[in-house]
């Protein structure tokens, strides 16, 4: 079930393994979408309001952490390149070690200061308690979501990506299932729908795990490999931790973006909780093409070929832009109607559907600036160049806080639309820019070699 990234047409590998993540992402989307589906339809657009107020807290706790645990799987990935079995075990049980620790201190400092973040964030205060009670549900089940993100991860590692989609289908179906018990039968409330996504959550940890025991055995360690092993846990953490905080100043910038729509009110938190849901569904494509490079550049720095290196981001980047341009073309035909299938009926409907117009028709252009950001962000963290999109998101950062606080004067909605494609433009420059300056570095390094190789073999 191992697949070796470091040979073959690296369009092909690159494609094979993007399809069956890019499903797996939409599985994952879908139920996601269910939820503000369900919660939009049965419990109107303020409960929709609620839910999508705590997406970026959410993401800011939980996916940073997400993003360590892809950081640890890249090791493994290495060390799969470079051909080391044993240093694949090893990588395994430490990224399990820092998994657990990072859970046991993150868990409970984000549940206790949750309700404060949310106020921090000016969440209206007519959503304020139903949108604390989804985000704490959802906090409380942050081991699992860190956990399944660590073993899909070591999976897609070993150059395996189907078995992390079948994962997200099973999650997807118990999670819809579980949304209309909660919700629709129990009358829980919009808690009902956090408990099911954590739920879902065990359930794909479950399965991942059973995937692990029967069909990777490269992965599985002795009693003897059970050691925390220094060298393997630092290369863990100098990838793992600038990608918790690519992670987190993503999602901080969306925390500060969103401040900056809730001063809009409940119809503006509805609007662009709608189109974001389509947005992330979109985004799927984009992020499948960069999970395909979290595993191929690895492999192959493991393995040192840098020139396959290259045809990989060369092809990801082309694939990953003509997505953008379809994407953009699905949003601009489709986004409003795509919007009215989570208010239609709702009370306040058209003020709704005039906000979520607005700012999609601002997204479009963007669409084609962002679609490469992952492939190169992850590019960039497999040739050891982690510091790179940590700046990268420090500026996407930087731009979204000075647009929100203009905003908190101005009291503009054209520039809270503004925010996130400005954003999403300046990220791509950083990360462009050093890519190149190191492969032309790098290459004429490896060119240099194979030249007085060659210039010393005939005399041998």
């Amino acid at each position: 079930m191992v697949h070796d990234m470091t040979a073959g047409s690296p369009a092909k590998l690159i494609l094979k393994f993007s399809l069956p993540f890019f499903f797996g992402s939409l599985f994952q989307q879908l139920y996601s979408t269910v939820d503000m589906l369900i919660v939009g339809r049965l419990l109107g657009s303020d409960a929709l309001a609620a839910v999508g107020a705590t997406g970026n807290m959410c993401a800011f706790i939980i996916w940073g952490a997400c993003g360590a645990m892809t950081g640890f799987s890249a090791v493994t990935a290495q060390r799969l390149g470079a051909k080391d079995g044993n240093g694949v075990k090893v990588s395994f049980f430490v990224s399990l070690v820092l998994m657990a620790a990072i859970s046991l201190v993150l868990t409970p400092l984000s549940m206790v200061f949750h309700k404060e973040i949310l106020l921090w964030m000016k969440t209206p205060q007519e959503i304020l308690g139903d949108a604390s009670s989804y985000v704490f549900v959802i906090l409380a089940g942050t081991v699992f979501t860190m956990c399944y993100n660590l073993l899909s991860g070591m999976i897609r590692a070993m150059g395996n990506s189907k078995i992390p989609f079948y994962s997200l289908v099973l999650s997807s179906v118990v999670n819809i299932v579980l949304d209309v018990f909660f919700i629709a039968v129990v009358h829980t409330g919009v808690w009902g729908a956090a408990l099911a996504t954590v739920i879902s959550q065990v359930a794909a940890c479950i399965f991942c795990a059973a995937a692990i025991l029967k069909k990777f055995p490269d992965l599985i360690f002795s009693r003897q490999q059970c050691i925390f092993d220094k060298i393997i846990a630092g290369r863990c953490l100098r990838i793992g931790i600038p990608m918790f905080f690519q992670n987190s100043l993503i999602s901080g910038g969306g925390m500060i973006g969103q401040s900056a729509i809730n001063l809009f009110g409940t119809a503006a938190i509805a609007a662009t909780t709608a189109v974001g849901r389509i947005i992330n569904i979109l985004f799927g494509l984009f992020n499948s093409v960069g999970a395909a490079m979290v595993t191929y550049v690895n492999q192959n720095a493991g393995a040192g070929n840098i020139e396959r290196i290259h045809r990989g981001v060369k092809v990801s980047c082309f694939i990953s832009v003509l997505l953008g341009a379809f994407a953009a073309l699905v949003m601009l035909l489709f986004g409003k109607n795509l919007v009215l299938l989570f208010v239609s009926g709702d009370k306040n409907v058209k003020e709704i559907v005039q906000f979520s117009v607005r700012y999609i028709l601002f997204m479009v252009p963007a669409f084609l600036f962002v679609s490469p950001v992952e492939a190169l962000r992850n590019t960039m963290h497999g040739i050891g160049l982690s510091i790179i999109p940590v700046i990268a998101c420090a500026i996407e950062l930087v731009t979204r806080t000075t647009l929100s606080l203009v905003t908190q004067y101005v009291k503009s909605y054209t520039l809270v639309c503004l925010i996130e494609p400005s954003a999403w433009t300046v990220a791509v420059i950083p990360l462009a820019i050093t890519y190149a300056v190191w492969y032309w570095k790098n290459i004429r390094t490896v060119r240099k070699r194979e030249l007085d190789q060659q210039q010393i073999s005939p005399s041998v």
